[in-house]
């Protein structure tokens, strides 16, 4: 619990602090403003997934392994270019097809596009600090990014009320986190207290990047595409309100979720025997779902204090919260999959998990387009598939009495988030 903690901080604060200015601009700006600034942060949130997210399952070997820190060097070049292409590519479409009303918001938006750089400068040092079990400083270093970028977007949203402020933030807490973990990995060994076990079926790292990469993208659409449904088929509004909805009911699921596989990625590098893995992740899986139910009570906590503070107009999406919530439970299990898998040389069946979450998605989408009520349900019931498959991929690395619990928890806390919806 001591280093889960503090992994968990470092992937929920940026998460918290995000979620805190697109609050503030739904009460500055509304929800079409809303609605683009989430289309933007969308594209964001995909090459972060198949750049960031792929590179940080195979940290722990690259930064140990001499092919490792080869790839790394390719990886600092390539990364920052295809995320300004992909990002400013969508702003100047957005722009020309009327849906970003003027120049001046478009290169407002456009700080969201140059923060990949920042994250790829710094990925080699985040992980050499996660190698060294630096959770703590991980935590420290991502706090004093989220709330120095934010203490500066905060002034600028509040002056100018526009969305130059929420952009400039991704870049500044990308950048200072950086130049944060280059520094202070800079005093540490570039190997760990301990050799990476090889296990049986271990893949070479570029390929295990690429599955990652196609898993994490397709991870993306999972969460994802019925956002994208949303937004092109029923405009910035409704994008506007669901993504309120799910900042607010699946943060801090998807921050232990992500804290969870780096920590459980670190425990198991040194065991190559299956039982063994099972055994080390399944102690880290009960304290992981004791914090999910935490992050369950947050969350709705979180929607009761807001409804009074954001007014009626938000009330729909506030309503859905619980049940979003409780999808923090088969979260955490399924990042933990993706984890197993790679640990266990079978990298390319992580991909069949999230295409059937993509699947789902659609069926998302048209719930949504009646009830977002029903569609949140449908987004647990999406997560506890995912995971089933997952585990049945690696049946035996897997943690099936932490399985039973997640299905134990999730019926125990349906009904309440109805009650409370």
């Amino acid at each position: 619990m001591r280093t889960q903690i503090p992994a968990f901080l470092e992937r929920m604060l940026p998460r918290a602090f995000s979620a805190l200015l697109m609050l503030m601009l739904a009460g500055y700006t509304g929800t079409e403003t809303v609605g683009i600034y989430a289309m933007v942060t969308l594209m964001y949130t995909a090459v972060m997934a198949g750049t960031d997210s792929a590179v940080r399952q195979v940290i722990i070997r690259a930064v140990t392994e001499p092919e490792g820190r080869r790839f790394l060097q390719v990886y600092r070049l390539a990364a920052p270019l295809v995320g300004v292409v992909l990002i400013g590519g969508l702003i100047l479409v957005l722009r020309l097809n009327g849906t970003i009303g003027s120049w001046t918001m478009a290169l407002e938006l456009m700080p969201i596009a140059l923060a990949p750089i920042a994250s790829a400068a710094g990925i080699a040092a985040v992980g050499r600090m996660q190698l060294n079990g630096q959770w703590r400083m991980l935590a420290r270093g991502q706090f004093l990014a989220s709330a120095i970028s934010v203490g500066i977007a905060i002034p600028l949203l509040m002056v100018q009320r526009s969305i130059f402020g929420p952009a400039l933030q991704t870049l500044l807490a990308e950048g200072i986190m950086a130049i944060f973990c280059i520094r202070m990995a800079g005093a540490m060994p570039r190997r760990g207290d301990y050799e990476v076990a090889a296990t049986p079926e271990q893949k070479s790292i570029r390929s295990d990047w690429t599955s990652m990469a196609a898993y994490s993208v397709l991870a993306w659409l999972q969460g994802q595409a019925e956002r994208v449904l949303l937004g092109g088929f029923a405009g910035p509004s409704v994008l506007g309100t669901y993504s309120m909805a799910s900042n607010v009911g699946r943060s801090a699921g998807d921050a232990l979720a992500a804290s969870t596989a780096n920590v459980t990625r670190a425990a198991v590098a040194s065991h190559g025997d299956p039982k063994e893995i099972q055994r080390v992740t399944e102690h880290t899986m009960r304290r992981t779902i004791a914090l999910a139910l935490m992050a369950f009570a947050a969350s709705v906590v979180l929607a009761a204090i807001l409804r009074p503070i954001l007014g009626e107009d938000w009330n729909e999406a506030l309503s859905i919260v619980p049940v979003l919530a409780i999808s923090a439970v088969p979260s955490v299990l399924a990042w933990t999959g993706s984890v197993l898998q790679l640990r266990a040389g079978r990298g390319w069946t992580t991909l069949y998990a999230p295409l059937a979450g993509v699947a789902l998605a659609i069926i998302i989408a048209v719930a949504a387009s009646h009830s977002l009520l029903l569609a949140a349900y449908f987004v647990v019931l999406r997560d506890l598939v995912v995971v089933t498959i997952a585990f049945l991929m690696v049946k035996d690395y897997a943690p099936w009495k932490a399985y039973g619990l997640c299905w134990a928890a999730v019926l125990v806390l349906s009904p309440i988030a109805y009650w409370l919806a």
